[in-house]
């Protein structure tokens, strides 16, 4: 079997090969060649010591990512593929990484320390696959097994405990018995890994496919690896199921729903507590803006939600309300788009009168000014006013008066 590869990675493979030294496409990449997908990087491994990749590759560009543990990125057509020498893995004594590696020269000692079996493939043009462990029997089944005893696998390194659910969720794979018992035995050893690597997979599990199955069944997985955002309680199967009634590229939309029976407080804490960034986390509390409370019933109450928390809050809002009332969020969101699309008023910005205007005609700047735009948008919106400097101007003077 051949599989269509970049050249500038096939050109690296066949140098390693004409130097005298094995090379495979390793990892991700294969299992995405054998599904049928383009995979968004391609990794390599080969028997050539990281001393002898810097000899194959002296006049490329390189950068020694982590030449202690055999990796050598070689930048080729612009393009930075990851080397590593095959290795062995020493003892895990933080359950996250090896103490230290050994190099071998055995493909298939280093396909033995990888963590599933369809992520435990080689390939390379004119030698075809390595498969010493079953992964794409599993792939064509879509199991996901560990590589040999998954307690051992899940003992090495906590995070694969997460890859597993990941994988599950965005490639629909079931995951093994064994395996699936060993993440259920072993979440506790969660604590052990960081809370970016922690935020990371959860975030992409969130966006899968798959994810309300995986959401359901590892719940007590989940809450170990992050209880501020799982520990919901009775809500929490129906916080799942809005969720993954949303697009799922839609992360934040996706935390929204999840994050929706907690109080405003609550979700802050949740947020704060996986270091999601400042601009995630001010989506999420926007969309869940009076979230309980019913959706606007016409444009003078769309016009005061797009005033309170502006267009993308807006459209937060009222997608999340779809799941629960589709007919009456959709049409929400059509006039939503033709209120903008109008140019309807509903920001301080949008007024014809401005602060300028205003203490030219003997208002004081402040204080003043300020709450007279709020109390002349609030006019416009309902309808009380028309958006028109000379009346939006008399109004003003009248209410100095």
């Amino acid at each position: 079997m051949e599989f269509a590869v970049p050249s500038s990675a096939l050109a690296l493979l066949s140098r390693l090969w004409d130097a005298g030294y094995e090379a495979y496409l390793v990892g991700g990449c294969v299992r995405d060649l054998l599904r049928g997908e383009t995979p968004s990087d391609y990794d390599m491994t080969t028997s050539a010591k990281p001393h002898e990749m810097k000899a194959v590759f002296s006049n490329c560009r390189t950068v020694e990512t982590g030449m202690r543990h055999g990796t050598l990125t070689v930048i080729s057509d612009g393009v930075p593929y990851e080397i590593t020498t095959y290795r062995v893995d020493g003892t895990y004594t933080d359950s996250r990484h090896p103490d230290a590696v050994c190099f071998t020269g055995s493909l298939s000692e280093d396909l033995a320390r990888r963590d599933f079996t369809v992520n435990a493939i080689a390939y390379a043009p004119g030698k075809g696959i390595v498969d010493p462990f079953g992964g794409r029997a599993d792939l064509e089944a879509r199991i996901l097994r560990a590589v040999g005893d998954p307690s051992r696998r899940f003992t090495e390194d906590a995070l694969r405990i997460l890859r597993a659910l990941r994988f599950s969720s965005v490639l629909g794979f079931e995951i093994e018995s064994k395996t699936a018992s060993a993440a259920h035995a072993l979440a506790d050893r969660l604590s052990l890994v960081s809370v970016e690597r922690i935020r990371s997979e959860i975030s992409k599990l969130l966006c899968g496919s798959f994810a309300e199955n995986v959401l359901c069944l590892f719940s007590d997985v989940l809450k170990k690896a992050a209880p501020s955002l799982f520990e919901l309680g009775s809500a929490y199967e129906s916080a799942v199921s809005l969720a993954v009634a949303l697009p799922r590229h839609e992360l934040s939309l996706r935390l929204s729903a999840l994050l929706s029976p907690l109080s405003t407080d609550r979700v802050g804490q949740a947020l704060s507590a996986l270091r999601y960034d400042r601009k995630t986390a001010d989506r999420v509390l926007l969309a869940l803006w009076h979230f309980h409370d019913p959706l606007p019933e016409n444009d003078t109450e769309l016009l005061r939600l797009l005033s309170r928390i502006g267009e993308t809050g807006a459209r937060d809002r009222l997608r999340l309300g779809v799941p629960r009332a589709p007919k009456e969020a959709a049409t929400l969101l059509s006039r939503l788009d033709a209120l903008l699309a109008e140019g309807r008023c509903y920001r301080i910005s949008d007024l014809a009168i401005n602060g300028r205007i205003l203490m030219e005609n003997g208002f004081r700047p402040g204080r003043e000014i300020g709450e007279l735009l709020s109390l002349l948008l609030e006019r416009v919106i309902s309808g009380e006013l028309l958006n028109d400097t000379e009346q939006l101007l008399r109004y003003a003077l009248k209410v100095k008066a």
